[in-house]
């Protein structure tokens, strides 16, 4: 299979569980449209990322050069954040179905260690869960997240290039 039509159905469905989760967390007459697209990202921040370890949430460091090849899902979440805790059992199905096609979803959490080895005790997911701590906001405003908000999902193609990156 190419990597064309896995990622059609891989965004699409990415974009479905997305809004669900976005359109759950917005009050009745709000409106909360994410911003999907592809934000300009320097190629030596992504170098330095992808060439980047994080610590997972069992405290082993993870170099992320370990999926290079594969087409990245990252998802910047926090405990916190209900829509980013709605949207990670569908992320958890996608990176089960497409695993096989090359697909890789990364969660990385602004929460502390301990923080988020409770939340993957309580609600395990098939993907790593990484840590970038505090420092997770400023990470995902270098690699699109333009306002910093979260969720903020950052999709990378099999050479690393930006193919999509979501807020909200």
């Amino acid at each position: 299979m190419t990597a064309r039509p896995v990622l059609r159905r891989l965004i699409a469905a990415g974009a479905a569980a997305t809004a669900l989760a976005c359109a759950a967390a917005v009050p009745a007459g709000g409106s909360a449209a994410p911003a999907t697209t592809v934000q300009p990202i320097s190629a030596a921040t992504l170098r330095g990322f992808l060439d980047g370890e994080l610590n997972d949430h069992r405290g082993r460091r993870q170099p992320l050069s370990q999926w290079k090849g594969k087409i990245l899902v990252v998802n910047f979440w926090a405990g916190w954040c209900q829509p980013c805790r709605e949207e990670m059992p569908y992320f958890s199905r996608l990176n089960e179905k497409y695993a096989a096609q090359g697909v890789q979803f990364l969660g990385i959490s602004t929460d502390p260690p301990e923080a988020v080895a409770a939340f993957a005790a309580a609600h395990p997911v098939s993907y790593p869960l990484l840590i970038a701590g505090p420092g997770a906001i400023e990470l995902s405003k270098a690699l699109g997240n333009r306002p910093g908000g979260l969720p903020y999902t950052l999709i990378l193609g099999r050479a690393g290039e930006p193919l999509l990156t979501r807020t909200g």
